[in-house]
């Protein structure tokens, strides 16, 4: 794990208490005869930690069948560990949203052999080619495999075996095909096979359903997928972001975060990837989770590689995440229990995602006035300290720490949580007694 774990803890809300100031108290209903509700109302409140939906975006790509080191997939480990954090305890209460990537267009075929069988799409059609015998890099000319420092290298065209599809051959060596499978066919792979649209992305295979109660919908949802196709990891991410954003404008006391599990760079969907090298798509997911990071919705990502890709993919999942608000990718390796390690990886997310966020409570049905709204924490066995609020994640202070709100209290959407700065999320220690009081007071 790249990270070190915060471990989590649970503040309940022991009430709000009323506190004498002028002719309005705590929460109770303003008097018809008193002064306008609003001009002087005293809030004094040990918070509690804000709800907590997590819209999980799921690799269901070919890739996901193949073979960790004890036997079982990819997409069984996977799965596995997502059962497991679903029936945890720890885990009730949390709400659940389940997508999966790629979406296939069932009128588009996978393979072709000409663009006509595409729907007609100009360069529809796409047929790819190798540098061969030494290479491992896509080309169009042998002058790329040159390049690519393979001077001896020639690029011969990619097909697919006659009497079976699912096999990649050297279509001028006619290598790459058992006897029973037939020669290698001049067969290529309509580009629009897969959905891009990210509306589709949008709407989750199971929308937010509450945990423990939920996890079998969620889990029947899983065993009911079968993974195939390419990664479509660019709509597959913002589809999931704006549903998230969303979610949390229509339910502001609550905190949406995008948990990206993937097992691969991007390989379709993004008109980067051109130049069939994944990593060029890199950068429009790491624009796309910081969009949803200014809107409040982080992306955690986690990625199960092999000893191989994982050089190739931590500095590319590390941008998506840091993008997306969070520190770093979580790499699972497939030579460990895959299981166990993505199970803790989701725990993390878990501790991570409810540990400094709170909801605002309402007085009357209202906010208080969130101008003289202060935090104040008082760590296991330390004095109280005083969190005062500064303008935004960016404004934080590395020692002194602050809050914010999760939107501008003068914008159009009203903030619905207070959000800790790093520095003052760190006073929390593992004691059950620790405490954050929501403060705003009349003198």
């Amino acid at each position: 794990m790249k990270r070190t774990i915060q471990r989590g803890f649970a503040v309940a809300l022991t009430g709000l208490v009323a506190a004498s100031c002028g002719a309005k108290t705590g929460l109770l209903a303003p008097d018809p005869e008193s002064e306008p509700p609003g001009e002087c109302v005293s809030l004094q409140a040990t918070a509690t930690i804000a709800d907590l939906d997590v819209f999980t975006m799921m690799d269901a790509s070919g890739s996901m069948e193949y073979e960790t080191a004890d036997g079982t997939t990819k997409w069984e480990s996977v799965r596995s560990a997502l059962a497991s954090f679903f029936l945890d305890p720890e885990s009730a209460g949390i709400g659940v949203a389940l997508t999966f990537f790629p979406v296939v267009d069932p009128v588009v075929p996978e393979t072709c052999e000409d663009p006509i069988e595409c729907g007609g799409v100009i360069d529809g059609c796409k047929k790819y080619a190798f540098c061969f015998p030494d290479g491992g890099d896509f080309c169009e000319t042998d002058q790329d495999c040159a390049d690519a420092g393979f001077p001896t290298d020639t690029c011969d065209r990619l097909g697919f075996c006659a009497f079976d599809s699912d096999q990649v051959c050297l279509l001028e060596q006619n290598l790459g095909c058992e006897s029973f499978q037939g020669d290698c066919a001049d067969v290529g792979l309509c580009e629009n096979h897969f959905d891009c649209k990210i509306s589709t992305y949008e709407e989750p295979v199971v929308d937010v359903t509450l945990l423990p109660d939920g996890a079998a919908t969620v889990i029947g949802a899983i065993d009911a997928h079968v993974p195939d196709g390419g990664t479509t990891t660019l709509p597959a991410l913002a589809g999931a972001i704006q549903r998230a954003a969303a979610w949390t404008a229509a339910n502001p006391d609550h905190k949406a975060i995008v948990v990206l599990a993937t097992d691969g760079l991007p390989t379709n969907c993004d008109p980067a990837l051109d130049g069939d090298n994944p990593q060029e798509g890199i950068q429009h997911l790491v624009d796309v989770a910081a969009e949803g990071a200014k809107a409040g919705v982080q992306t955690f990502v986690i990625g199960v590689f092999n000893a191989e890709e994982q050089a190739e993919a931590a500095p590319n999942l590390d941008a998506i995440a840091v993008g997306g608000g969070t520190e770093s990718a979580y790499l699972i390796s497939t030579e460990a229990n895959v299981a166990d390690e993505f199970r803790k990886a989701l725990n993390e997310v878990r501790i991570t995602a409810k540990s400094c966020e709170f909801g605002i409570p309402l007085i009357d049905g209202a906010l208080p006035n969130l101008d003289k709204l202060v935090v104040r924490i008082t760590p296991p066995n330390g004095e109280p300290v005083t969190v005062e609020r500064v303008k935004s994640a960016a404004a934080c202070h590395p020692t002194t720490g602050g809050f914010y709100y999760d939107t501008d209290p003068d914008g159009p959407v009203k903030p619905g949580r207070v959000i800790l700065c790093p520095a003052s999320c760190g006073l929390f220690g593992t004691a059950a007694d620790r405490k954050v009081e929501l403060l705003v007071s009349c003198e």
